[in-house]
């Protein structure tokens, strides 16, 4: 059996190759503060109390994934501008085309784990492995911080998306892998900073690289992305 701390490391070092520097509590301080796991708290009855809301909206259902935007938005040749550059760019102006529908807000007096193992300060998790500190998904392995999100591996983060692997921070995606800070993307592989693309590779900020200059810019955008405060997708979105 593997503790909180286990999974979190096997996850990150899938994805950044390296060890969280830190425990579950700053893990969950600094990424899922937002994520409605359990908050238990004292009763009289000596009950444990679960309240949560999502801060988030619910912008576009997967079934509506790409029907809203069937051929994405077109990607730019990274020519003529630096990483720093570009990344500053994709954070002014990250937008959603979508529906916008408000409807995010449970309250529970329970957890709810199905056919599950290993699965810690979690709730309503369903036939899933490995998972620490996520909320109503089901058929996920080796997850964290996840809400509202299925049958996906390696991911940290994802929130209303499916079948992804080796992702973080992917937000209203579905078939997605090796992909990091992802908004309303669909079968995007190998890229950081991306929104509203469909069927696209070795992209940055909505940028088109080559598989070798996406390789060797990966590094210096993640860590100026972690680095720098993390702020989550849906946080940059301007919906429009």
């Amino acid at each position: 059996m593997l503790d909180p701390l286990q999974i979190l490391n096997k996850i990150w070092k899938t994805l950044f190759d390296a060890d969280f520097s830190g425990d579950i509590p700053l893990f969950q301080a600094k990424f899922c503060a937002d994520i409605p796991i359990p908050i238990f708290q004292q009763s009289i009855s000596g009950t444990d109390l679960v309240a949560s809301s999502k801060p988030y909206p619910r912008l576009i259902s997967q079934s509506n994934l790409l029907s809203q935007a069937p051929d994405g938005v077109t990607v730019s040749p990274a020519t003529n501008q630096s990483l720093d550059q570009i990344v500053d760019a994709a954070l002014e102006d990250i937008c959603f085309c979508g529906d916008n529908v408000y409807n995010s807000s449970d309250i529970s007096l329970c957890d709810n784990i199905f056919g599950s193992t290993d699965v810690h300060c979690s709730r309503s998790i369903h036939n899933a492995q490995h998972v620490v500190l996520s909320a109503n998904s089901i058929g996920l392995e080796y997850a964290a911080a996840c809400d509202s999100s299925g049958y996906s591996q390696f991911v940290i983060r994802a929130v209303d998306s499916g079948n992804c692997c080796r992702c973080f921070d992917i937000y209203q995606s579905g078939k997605c892998s090796n992909a990091y800070f992802i908004s309303n993307c669909y079968d995007v592989h190998d890229s950081i900073l991306c929104y509203n693309l469909r069927s696209k590779r070795y992209c940055i900020g909505n940028r088109q690289f080559s598989q070798a200059d996406y390789n060797h810019a990966k590094p210096r955008v993640l860590e100026r992305l972690l680095s720098s405060g993390f702020r989550p997708m849906y946080q940059l979105i301007k919906c429009g």
